[in-house]
């Protein structure tokens, strides 16, 4: 799910906007620096948050599309190889050239070791001497 971006200037300049409509006409700024300039630009970047969040949204429907073609590319892949070691078996050059490991060539689980002497029955790790 693609999560969509809020903007924390465009809610304050709604709240902004809603103080200072009552004094509008007691408000002089300067020329460029109006009430209807102030919502002007509060429109126009609120305008261009919705057009982020169509991009977002257009990105995550391309991001999953791009992962079903890639998971469907893995499990081809794995059906090939799968394929060429029944078809020349699992110990073959075959299988090697296609980035498969034979079953000899397997790296062997190493064997564990239990402690060596005997372990203290009081529950410590430490020997005692």
């Amino acid at each position: 799910m693609a999560i969509l971006r809020k903007s924390d200037a465009i809610a304050e300049a709604e709240a902004l906007i809603a103080a200072l409509r009552p004094m509008e006409s007691k408000l002089d700024f300067g020329k460029h620096l109006t009430l209807a300039a102030y919502i002007a630009k509060t429109e126009a970047t609120r305008g261009l948050l919705a057009d982020l969040n169509t991009m977002i949204a257009q990105l995550e429907s391309a991001r999953n599309t791009f992962n079903q073609g890639e998971n469907e590319l893995i499990g081809m892949s794995r059906r090939m190889r799968n394929g060429v070691r029944v078809q020349f078996g699992s110990k073959s050059d075959e299988i090697a050239m296609v980035g498969g490991i034979g079953t000899t060539e397997r790296k062997r689980p190493a064997r564990r070791r239990g402690p060596v002497g005997p372990v203290p029955s009081d529950g410590s790790s430490a020997p005692t001497a």
